[in-house]
């Protein structure tokens, strides 16, 4: 995979500010904008993986109720594929803070389940964080709000692709730190396209994604629409 391509390839694209200032007007809509700048990006993706020279489509009214679609139903995946997730995380942190609460009351002792908790919740956090990446790839790739579901296959490919997951992650990561920094310096200002810019950059990793060996098998419908 070519990490780097994926934070540069968009200002190669034709009318790139225009674009991008678009898309962050976008997202600054209450509630649904995000939605149609996420749907768009899955369009870049697409156009990123069957090799498009210009993989930012313009904004045309036309298509917003497609993106829009289109991002809810990726919002819908991955949040099914998160559910036992969250229901795991809520039973963790309760049990934690009543054995904290009442059994632990030493401050030694409370401290150190206070740092297991924390280990815990970042472990399950980065797990979280692969499997849902794998979800949004096979989404991208077939259109379908089920693959959230499908637990196994998606950790499966977390597995077989753990080293290209855990550096994307990384990046992300860094991606934001870097770009809360440089949107405090800007008053603010960058930091308004962080989301929308971030979001190009995880379309382009998930496009090289969808392109490994244990992904090509998914049958893609996102060309036919």
């Amino acid at each position: 995979m070519d990490y780097g391509s994926a934070f540069v390839y968009m200002f190669s694209s034709e009318d790139w500010v225009k674009k991008l200032i678009l898309g962050v007007a976008m997202s600054l809509i209450p509630a649904l904008g995000i939605f149609v700048v996420v749907g768009w990006a899955l369009d870049v993706l697409r156009n990123l993986r069957e090799g498009q020279p210009d993989p930012l489509p313009e904004w045309t009214g036309d298509e917003f109720a497609r993106w829009l679609g289109r991002g809810m139903g990726l919002t819908v995946t991955v949040f099914t594929f998160l559910l036992p997730v969250i229901a795991v995380f809520i039973v963790i942190w309760s049990c934690g803070m009543i054995g904290t609460a009442t059994v632990f009351s030493d401050s030694d002792a409370g401290g150190t389940v206070a740092l297991c908790m924390a280990c815990v919740y970042l472990l399950m956090y980065f797990v979280a964080g692969l499997g849902a990446l794998v979800a949004f790839v096979r989404y991208a790739s077939t259109d379908r709000i089920d693959v959230g579901l499908e637990y196994s296959k998606n950790f499966q490919l977390v597995s077989t692709n753990i080293a290209p997951l855990l550096i994307i992650v990384v990046l992300m990561l860094l991606l934001w730190i870097v770009g809360g920094i440089v949107g405090i310096l800007t008053l603010g200002i960058l930091y308004l396209a962080l989301p929308v810019y971030s979001i190009l950059v995880l379309a382009n990793f998930g496009a090289q994604l969808s392109q490994q060996p244990d992904f090509t098998g998914e049958q893609s419908i996102v060309s036919e629409i």
